[in-house]
């Protein structure tokens, strides 16, 4: 029993000796949310993103963790770079949801036409990652009809198989245009969330020029334009105006 016991305990050693930073800062920064420790968590989880790791785990902990610290910002930003990585994930959905309840702002988006809002929620149904297994599933099951067609002496099967085939390679597309564009989205670099407590915006990229409305912290935004230190961006009632950059962060 005796050699068992150091057994375990020499290999809980090599094991943690050999484990990533990241596992060591993982683990840590949960212990310190449990513990209600929310600002040692954040770092934590912070940390691990500075080793270039990512994930929606990750970042969902880390909103998690501004929220309970009521940084606003914080939270949703991270809470938005979740769900780009996980679109499915309603845990995340939720959780925006609640954290979008404590902005000050309180705008009504443009209505969104009925194809267009239909064609988006079947897009955020799965990632590109997914969208792109199914894509090549369906391929696969192209080229196997295919053959079917083409090798079958029965009629009923040779005709089945050619109008399934071509089923197939129709949501073959269609999920491969699904694919590239949720990778569009991950890459896209026009979306933001305001980091200051209030921000107003201009009628020019200038101090001096016209202040046209308010913003506060936590208001997503969408950036169409660049100059200097300033953002022109468009809010999603159609506003627009200029703003500083140093205000806002990338999702």
């Amino acid at each position: 029993m005796k050699k068992i016991i150091i057994s375990i305990i020499l290999l809980f050693t090599i094991s943690s000796a050999y484990s990533s930073p990241v596992d060591s800062l993982w683990v840590q920064a949960n212990k310190a949310y449990i513990e209600g420790n929310y600002a040692e968590a954040s770092e934590k989880y912070e940390d691990i993103l500075a080793l270039d790791f990512e994930s929606p785990d990750i970042y969902f902990n880390l909103g998690n963790a501004y929220y309970k610290q009521n940084m606003i910002g914080q939270s949703i930003l991270n809470y938005e770079r979740a769900l780009r990585l996980s679109p499915e994930n309603v845990d995340v959905i939720h959780n925006l949801e609640m954290a979008r309840l404590m902005q000050l702002d309180k705008i009504e988006a443009v209505p969104e036409f009925v194809l267009s809002k239909w064609y988006n929620s079947v897009l955020q149904i799965a990632s590109a990652d997914a969208w792109g297994i199914f894509s090549i599933v369906l391929f696969a099951v192209f080229l196997v009809l295919l053959m079917v067609y083409f090798f079958t002496w029965s009629y009923g099967l040779r005709k089945l198989s050619f109008f399934t085939s071509i089923l197939a390679f129709i949501l073959c597309i269609i999920t491969l245009v699904f694919a590239l564009q949720q990778r569009a989205g991950l890459l896209d670099d026009s979306k933001a969330i305001v980091f200051a407590p209030v921000v107003t915006v201009k009628s020019s990229p200038d101090v001096n020029g016209t202040d046209l409305f308010i913003i506060h912290e936590g208001m997503k935004i969408k950036i169409i334009d660049h100059i200097g230190d300033w953002n022109r961006i468009v809010l999603s009632d159609g506003n627009q105006g200029w703003a500083s950059a140093a205000s806002m962060q990338i999702i």
